[in-house]
Formats: structure tokens, C-alpha cells, sequence
């Protein structure tokens, strides 16, 4: 009776596995963090900044990458290419239609904003400060959008679809995106609405997850909406305001139900807007052929039964 508790087909447990991922991860971040703070003699602070923010984001990155291949192959003995990130079939596309979708959505917040009246551009940056600001920016949040995704929209979610089926593991994993960011500053300045603004983003990556069989679009919205959202256009990004001159600079007024004020668009009603335009978008390209060609690494449980009669990559590379 308590093998069955935790255990499934000879292996730990769906559910037990995430919280060995999460405890496994946070312990080898806060280890490489201690690490990365030492080696470049300063402290984490309290008010959460660029610095804290950079170094957060490469310790996560690397632990995560670390203990979800790790896990996937020694503990869940699954394939890592089931986690969403294999390189194969068309993903440079599905990258490069993420960052597309992810800027375009931005591009409509800001647009909202700027229609109502909200947020006026006020100044420019240089060439020189863009490139560069742009240039570690891009390291920054593509380490970022790797960390989130092949953590909550990979391996969580993967091992909570195979333990309860795939709508609770994207309402799971949705809130708990969600919650992840409720500790970054000032985001429990108008907390209902932070969090909406976090979980129609989470469902909106899901729904790119079921409709490209990967993660590389998701990755490439997620990092280009942030690449947008901070260094392009000037607005905090989750809370985190960019400390130096971005490419355009903006003045945002108005009311926080419609900008996010402080914490920025994802606090509002501009980002929720876009976003119902992202899921628009999304079915129009998969209507459209243009995820066509993508190759299905998942694993049996992540097909449906029309699909379960054709083996996936996964199970060709095991035969």
C-alpha cells in the first residue's frame, strides 16, 4: 500500500519527482548564487536590482538545466527531449515566431497605453548604451525565459501530466507561475490583478506547449516579451525597473488597472488585452501551417488517443 503511495510503474511518484525537482533546484541555485555573489564581492540586497536580478537569473538557469536532465533521465527515465527543448524539426521557427509574438504583444500593450493617453515617449537612448543595454539584456532574459519555462512549462508540468492529466497541470503550473513573482517588488500593489496578468500569460504559453508539441516558442515569446517590455520600451519588467537609459523612454501615467504602474504591463489591463490578441494570433498561425513539420518528442501520456497509435521520437530512439 505505500509502495503504490509512491510509487508508479517501478518510479518515484509524478508528484513526489516535482517536489525532489523543486527542493533539488532551489538548493543548487541558492549554492551557485552564494557563488556568483562571492566572485563578484557583493551581497544580495533587499530591494531586488539589475545586479541581483542578472545573477538570479544564471543561477537559476544553470540549476534548473542541471536538475531536470539529470532527473528526467536518472529518475523519471523518460526522455529529455520530452521536457520540450529538443532540437529537432523546425524549432529555429517556432523560436523565431516566439519573439515575434512575444515583441508584437508587448508592442500592443504599450500601444494600448500610448492610445489612452497613458505613456508618452520622453526621451531616446543612444546607439551605443542600446547595443550594449540590448546585448546583456538579451543574456539576462533568455536565461530568464529558459529558467521559468523548462522548470514550470517543462518539467513540472510534464510530471503533473502524467500524474493528473493535462488540464490540472496547466492550471497547477499557471498559478504557480503566478506565484513566483509575487514575491518581486511591488507586486502586491493591486495583487488580483498581478497575478490574472501572470496566469493568462502561463496560459497562453501552455497553449503554444499543446499547439507546437515544444517549448521553443514559448521560450522565444517569454524572452522577447521581457526584452521588450525593459530595455525597449522602458517598463518594469515583473517589478524590476531597467537602471539605465533604455531605447525609448517613457513617461506612464494613468491608472494602474491599465498600465500595472509600478510592477509593470503584467499588473494590467494593456497586457491582458495583448495577450487575448496573442491567443488570436497563436490559432490563426496553427490554422494557418505554420507549426507544420514540428516533431513530437513527448511521451505517451502527452498524446491524445488519435495520436497514441503513431510512436513518438521518444519512443523510436528507445525501440
Amino acid at each position: 500500500m505505500l509502495a503504490k503511495l509512491f510509487f508508479k510503474d517501478a518510479r518515484l511518484r509524478p508528484f513526489f519527482r516535482v517536489l525532489v525537482f523543486v527542493l533539488a533546484t532551489l538548493l543548487v541555485a541558492a549554492v551557485l548564487w552564494l557563488v556568483f555573489d562571492a566572485l563578484r564581492g557583493q551581497a544580495y540586497s533587499a530591494e531586488l536590482n539589475w545586479n541581483d536580478l542578472a545573477t538570479g537569473e544564471l543561477a537559476s538557469a544553470i540549476a534548473v538545466v542541471l536538475v531536470a536532465v539529470l532527473m528526467r533521465r536518472y529518475v523519471d527515465r523518460r526522455s529529455v527531449a520530452s521536457l520540450g527543448f529538443a532540437p529537432r524539426g523546425p524549432w529555429l521557427r517556432l523560436f523565431g515566431w516566439g519573439v515575434l509574438l512575444g515583441a508584437g504583444m508587448q508592442t500592443i500593450a504599450l500601444g494600448i497605453e500610448s492610445a489612452s493617453g497613458h505613456a508618452h515617449v520622453v526621451g531616446l537612448g543612444s546607439v551605443a548604451g542600446d547595443a550594449k543595454l540590448i546585448a546583456v539584456a538579451t543574456a539576462v532574459f533568455l536565461a530568464g525565459a529558459l529558467s521559468e519555462e523548462l522548470s514550470l512549462r517543462g518539467y513540472i508540468l510534464q510530471n503533473l501530466w502524467e500524474e493528473w492529466g493535462v488540464v490540472p497541470a496547466i492550471a497547477v503550473t499557471s498559478l504557480a507561475f503566478a506565484a513566483v513573482h509575487l514575491g518581486n517588488p511591488h507586486s502586491h500593489e493591486q495583487t488580483a490583478l498581478t497575478v490574472c496578468g501572470l496566469v493568462v500569460f502561463a496560459l497562453w504559453a501552455c497553449a503554444s506547449l499543446l499547439l507546437t508539441k515544444s517549448l521553443w516558442l514559448a521560450f522565444g515569446a517569454h524572452a522577447a516579451w521581457n526584452i521588450f517590455e525593459g530595455p525597449v520600451f522602458g517598463l518594469p519588467v515583473s517589478g524590476v525597473s531597467i537602471p539605465v537609459r533604455t531605447v525609448l523612454v517613457e513617461s506612464v501615467n494613468g491608472p494602474q488597472w491599465l498600465t500595472g504602474g509600478a510592477f509593470g504591463p503584467e499588473a494590467g489591463l494593456s497586457s491582458i488585452l495583448a495577450l487575448l490578441v496573442g491567443f488570436v494570433a497563436l490559432l490563426a498561425l496553427h490554422k494557418w501551417g505554420a507549426f507544420l513539420g514540428a516533431v513530437d518528442s513527448r511521451e505517451g501520456y502527452a498524446r491524445t488517443l488519435k495520436e497514441s497509435s503513431a510512436p513518438s521520437s521518444a519512443d523510436l530512439a528507445r525501440s
